[in-house]
C-alpha cells in the first residue's frame, strides 16, 4: 500500500524537487489568554479550531485535479456586554496542478467557501467565491520561487491578493514563504525533532445572522497577524505534533453593517474604506496552538 501512495504522490508532485513532501491534513486547536476590550474592563478569550484537507487526482504524468475542503471555527465575544459568538467557514478545493516544464509549475484552485454565524436561515450573504493561481519556477535542487494571485469576493468587496515568496531546503534547514499570507522557517535537531517560526497573515468575512449592535443585518470582519515559535516531532509513519506559541499583531474582529462596504482591497490597501465599526476592538495577546499533520514523503 505505501508504495502504492508514493508512485501516486511521485507522479503528481514530480515537478517539485525541492519539496520532497505533502501534507495531506493539517488540525489545529488555537486559544487565547483574556483579551481586553478597548471600551472597557471586560475580556474575551479566542478559541480556534481548524482542518484542511488535500486529495489530489492524478490525470496524467503533468496534471492532477486537486480537491479537499477546509473548516474553520472562531468563538469569541464580539461585544463586551454580548454573549460567547460562534462563526464558521466551510470551504471547497477544485483546481489543477500542472507540470508546465521541467522548471514551472502551476497551482490553480476555485474556492467556494460558506463563512457565517449560522444562527439564522441560509443568506446569499453566506456565499463567497475565491481563486488562487500559484506559479512555481525550479531555479535548482534547493530553490523554489513562487508568485502568484488570490481573489475573493469578501462581504466587504472585491479583495485581491499579490502572492510571492520562495521554497528552500538545505541540510537542516527549511523555508517556505508565501507572502504576505504565510511563512515558515524551522531546523531539523534531528531526524523527527525540529524547532520553527511561522507568520500567518489572515483576512475574513463572515456573515452575521444575528444582529449584535444594529437593526438590520451586520457582517464580521476578521484580520489578524501571527507570530508564533514551535516545536515539532515526527512520528516515522508521517504524523506530526507541533506546540507553539506566540502573539497576535494588529489582530480586530470588527462588525459593520451589511451595506457598509469599501470599493475594493489590494492586500493591506483599501480603497474606499470609510465603513463605521460598530463594535469596540480588543487588545492583542498570547496564542497558544496545539496542531496535528499527516505528512506524506516521497521519497
Amino acid at each position: 500500500m505505501r508504495t502504492l501512495f508514493w508512485l501516486f504522490f511521485f507522479f503528481l508532485f514530480c515537478g517539485l524537487q525541492a519539496q520532497d513532501y505533502v501534507d495531506l491534513a493539517k488540525f489545529h486547536y488555537q486559544s487565547t489568554g483574556d483579551n481586553k476590550f478597548d471600551s472597557s474592563n471586560n475580556t474575551t478569550k479566542i478559541d480556534e479550531l481548524s482542518l484542511d484537507v488535500t486529495l489530489p487526482l492524478k490525470l496524467n504524468d503533468k496534471t492532477a485535479i486537486l480537491t479537499g475542503f477546509a473548516i474553520n471555527k472562531f468563538t469569541m465575544d464580539l461585544t463586551e456586554f454580548g454573549d460567547n459568538t460562534s462563526v464558521s467557514s466551510y470551504l471547497l478545493k477544485a483546481g489543477l496542478n500542472i507540470n508546465h516544464n521541467e522548471k514551472w509549475n502551476g497551482t490553480y484552485l476555485l474556492l467556494p467557501k460558506l463563512a457565517s454565524d449560522f444562527v439564522g436561515e441560509s443568506q446569499s450573504q453566506d456565499f463567497q467565491i475565491a481563486a488562487a493561481a500559484l506559479l512555481k519556477y525550479q531555479k535548482n535542487p534547493n530553490m523554489r520561487y513562487k508568485i502568484g494571485l488570490y481573489y475573493n469576493s469578501e462581504i466587504f468587496g472585491t479583495f485581491i491578493v499579490p502572492l510571492f515568496g520562495f521554497y528552500y531546503k538545505k541540510n537542516k534547514f527549511e523555508a517556505n514563504l508565501t507572502l504576505p499570507s504565510v511563512a515558515d522557517a524551522n531546523y531539523r535537531l534531528n531526524d523527527n525533532l525540529f524547532v520553527g517560526m511561522n507568520f500567518r497573515g489572515v483576512v475574513k468575512t463572515f456573515n452575521l445572522t444575528q444582529s449584535y449592535q444594529s437593526l438590520g443585518q451586520e457582517y464580521l470582519g476578521r484580520n489578524t497577524n501571527e507570530v508564533m515559535a514551535y516545536l515539532g516531532y515526527e512520528f516515522n509513519n508521517g504524523l506530526i505534533i507541533k506546540g507553539q506559541i506566540g502573539y497576535s499583531i494588529a489582530r480586530s474582529y470588527r462588525i459593520y453593517e451589511e451595506n457598509d462596504k469599501m470599493d475594493w482591497a489590494i492586500s493591506v490597501f483599501r480603497f474606499g474604506d470609510d465603513r463605521v465599526q460598530l463594535n469596540s476592538d480588543f487588545a492583542d495577546g498570547l496564542l497558544f496552538r496545539a496542531q496535528m499533520v499527516y505528512r506524506f514523503h516521497l521519497d
